[in-house]
């Protein structure tokens, strides 16, 4: 789930494995949707984190095909592409697809073999992917990975940066302004913050701060900073389910 930079009150989101390659932006007024875009050229093959960023005025999505269970996948891909400045539908859904030229394939490798992921977020600081793998009840990596400057044949690699005492990792986000990060389980959340001296490697490296009890959820594996940076929406997968909205002290 991510928060739209283009349409008011609304959150970007996609289908699990085996969903057709569809993005759903969602009203959070009323639940309604406002608007889908189908991907051509692609597959969802186990689509799991979606997260948005800005680069020289431009909005942009990117969803990462990362969950890999049984760890057996060579590649994995991020599809990232100009998130669109909708005009009023007049109260209809509004029904888009993008060819293969209206979009990015960003693939890529981990520098030590194969991994489950469900968590993707985009450092506006250092310009970079971080992601944050799932390793049941072993520790988490933590992996960074840039933007190709032109070269997108040849995967990019995404570097080891160390790891995170966090088991079950299901999503991660970080605020507009780089300075605030989440990573949640399935039950309880954890939020860090950056110093002025500080990069995100450095922080994730450190012990964990208390953690933030979640509201129980069916398989809560979403979470987006609201543009203030100062709270978070939760959600989970299934239909009709409810999205929280926890602060940074766990209030809800």
């Amino acid at each position: 789930m991510s928060y739209s930079r283009n349409t008011p009150n609304a959150v970007w989101t996609h289908n699990d494995s085996g969903g057709t390659p569809v993005l759903y932006l969602i009203s959070l007024e009323n639940g309604s949707l406002l608007a889908t875009i189908e991907l051509d050229g692609t597959i969802n093959r186990d689509w799991e984190d979606i997260t948005s960023f800005e680069i020289d005025g431009i909005a942009y999505l990117a969803v990462g095909d990362i969950g890999d269970n049984s760890r057996k996948r060579e590649k994995y891909q991020i599809c990232i592409l100009k998130e669109p400045i909708l005009e009023d539908p007049g109260g209809k859904s509004i029904q888009l697809k993008f060819s293969e030229e209206d979009w990015v394939d960003l693939r890529f490798r981990y520098s030590d073999g194969s991994h489950n992921c469900e968590a993707l977020a985009w450092d506006p600081l250092e310009k970079q992917f971080l992601l944050v793998t799932k390793a049941g009840s072993q520790k988490a990596g933590l992996y960074t990975l840039g933007l190709p400057a032109t070269d997108l044949e040849t995967p990019a690699v995404a570097a080891k940066q160390g790891e995170i005492d966090i088991q079950n990792v299901s999503a991660m986000d970080i605020s507009r302004d780089g300075t605030a990060l989440m990573i949640r389980a399935y039950d309880a959340g954890y939020f860090f913050s950056l110093g002025a001296a500080d990069d995100w490697k450095e922080v994730l490296r450190q012990p964990l701060p208390d953690y933030v009890e979640l509201p129980v959820q069916i398989q809560g594996e979403s979470a987006c900073f609201l543009p203030d940076g100062k709270s978070v929406l939760i959600a989970t997968e299934k239909k009709k389910q409810p999205i929280f909205r926890i602060w940074m002290d766990g209030s809800q």
